[in-house]
């Protein structure tokens, strides 16, 4: 069982043209009785010194209460539901001895609240094209403390969000997964499962973003065993999110110690944007029910365009789960993987790379073939390889633009080449199409060197 309550000991409204008892209702939560006038709410100012909410859950028959509170709410120059600007000063929250959490100033201008509510339907809109939510969005980072851990989190930025109206309410969404929840253990009818895979498709084309710039964060505390573990990101970033298009995701500085015992490193990782409008694509031309013969037929149609990721300088060094007393030193330069030119569902453009892969070797082994390395005076690994493939659709052919190992002061293997009767019909949707174009293909131009 789960209660909420929400106090709001004072709200100051100048020049608005909503009443304090409808706007009490607002920030309590009647939002949805309450959307129009919100949607048409204008006033030279609007401050909330404060609003606590606090919760009480009953699980398993074990009690725990939250009271989250929020500082200084203000909104300036609002006019017909947009206001100039947006202000919290901040936000804390205490569970007890479930933890604590600080969080400073959140901004933003611009604001435009009809918007927001149009978005999930609680209010009518004549908006079918992206438009702007809110600009200069700012955070100014905070804090979290647990019993076991203590995190301090970075700001975060973003110059502009858009959005337009979905085409399902706020309302028939929650009433569709709850009609699916109710089913339990039963599959969902290929209804609801065709209704659901169109509210999906609908949300990854409803939104618009700016790149958002995260300063990281740093997290302290203790394991099981009692020791010092730290867990940091120096910073992340995001780039734009389009309709259709999930954004890529860039970290830096990612650092994992547990105080003598291990350290994993890592530089920089980079996770590519997702094309999702293939998908999208195929789910607007399904019929309404979608059931598993669909899902078959259309497998590799739902598969998404992925651009692939890469990971640069990573460090290990970690006990050895193997051999008592030992340890496992190693260290990469980068890796990467890149896709590219995707035909249905199967990227034709491929680039994969590891490189400067240093591990040293174990003086002791046992293993015959590292005991020779040793004799001859290598005490350490460093190695990588690369793998370069192209299809030319206009040749009919998959270029092998490289197949490469490396191994310093070992040796270097590279393979280029061409793959003949490549056609089209080789990403064919129809497996059997697509297992008698691979039945043709050939070598041509193999070099080795």
């Amino acid at each position: 069982a789960t209660s909420i309550s929400v106090d709001i000991p004072t709200i100051e409204a100048v020049g608005s043209n909503v009443d304090d008892t409808t706007l009490r209702a607002i920030f309590s939560g009647a939002l949805v009785e309450n959307a129009g006038a919100l949607a048409g709410l204008t006033a030279t100012s609007i401050t909330i010194p404060e609003i606590t909410l606090d919760t009480s859950a009953t699980i398993d028959g074990e009690t725990s209460q939250t009271t989250i509170t929020f500082a200084d709410i203000e909104l300036t120059d609002i006019d017909n539901g947009v206001a100039a600007s947006i202000l919290l000063s901040g936000i804390s929250l205490d569970a007890g001895d479930e933890g604590t959490a600080e969080f400073g100033q959140l901004s933003a201008a611009n604001f435009d609240i009809g918007g927001v509510l149009a978005v999930y339907g609680l209010v009518d809109s004549a908006q079918t094209e992206l438009e702007t939510i809110y600009t200069d969005f700012s955070f100014a980072g905070g804090t979290l403390e647990a019993p076991d851990v203590t995190c301090t989190l970075g700001g975060m930025s973003a110059a502009e969000f858009k959005a337009r109206p979905l085409k399902h309410s706020l309302p028939e969404i929650m009433a569709l997964a709850e009609a699916i929840e109710a089913q339990e253990d039963s599959a969902p009818s290929p209804e609801a499962v065709g209704a659901m895979m169109r509210v999906y498709a609908d949300l990854f084309t409803a939104f618009e973003t700016s790149p958002v710039e995260f300063e990281g964060f740093d997290c302290a505390g203790t394991d099981d065993e009692g020791q010092s573990v730290s867990f940091t990101v120096a910073g992340m970033a995001t780039g734009g999110m389009r309709p259709g298009i999930y954004p890529s995701i860039s970290m830096e500085g990612l650092d994992i110690t547990v105080e003598n015992d291990s350290t994993v490193q890592l530089g920089s990782l980079t996770i590519e944007e997702i094309d999702f409008s293939g998908p999208i694509a195929a789910v607007n031309a399904a019929p309404q029910a979608l059931d598993d013969a669909w899902f078959a037929a259309n497998a590799r149609a739902l598969v998404p365009a992925f651009g692939g990721f890469s990971v640069s300088d990573i460090l290990i060094d970690v006990p050895n789960p193997d051999a008592e007393g030992e340890r496992i030193n190693a260290s990469i330069g980068a890796f990467e993987l890149a896709l590219a030119a995707w035909r249905n569902g199967i990227a034709t453009q491929v680039r994969t790379s590891l490189r400067n892969v240093v591990m040293d070797l174990p003086e002791d082994t046992a293993d015959e073939q590292l005991r020779q390395l040793i004799d001859l005076g290598v005490t350490s690994i460093d190695a990588g390889f690369a793998l370069d493939l192209a299809w030319s659709e206009a040749e009919d052919a998959i270029v092998i633009n490289e197949v490469s190992m490396t191994g310093a002061d070992l040796a270097t293997v590279v393979l280029t080449g061409t793959i003949i009767n490549a056609t089209e019909t080789l990403f064919s949707i129809d497996v059997d199409q697509a297992l008698a174009a691979a039945t043709a293909l050939a070598l041509r131009d193999l070099r080795l060197d």
